[in-house]
């Protein structure tokens, strides 16, 4: 019974020590369009959107997977919920079905 106990305490320690959740938010952008998304020269994504995303998420303790992509398949991709987050988004009556 006693060794049972020690091995509990180890589960729950392993499974205390991980975090509550994993949070990642892919935002997509399409190739750059200055000054709200530029790529960068270490090949990382940056400008006004991609920094405001990741202040965002940041405060939501979540990890940001920035992805270009071109306009139509970053529609499609939001559509069937694929993409958190679109750069420079706005909305129609034909996107507010699946925004």
């Amino acid at each position: 019974m006693q060794r049972l106990g020690w091995q509990m305490v180890l589960v729950m320690l392993i499974v205390l020590s991980r975090p509550l959740h994993s949070c990642e938010l892919t935002f997509a952008v399409s190739s750059e369009f200055p000054p709200y998304h530029i790529l960068q020269a270490d090949h990382r994504w940056g400008g006004l959107s991609v920094e405001l995303f990741r202040l965002l998420a940041e405060e939501a303790n979540c990890q940001v997977k920035v992805i270009d992509v071109p306009w139509v398949r970053t529609l499609e991709l939001l559509r069937k919920g694929k993409i958190d987050a679109v750069s420079n988004y706005s909305l129609n009556a034909q996107r507010q079905q699946y925004s």
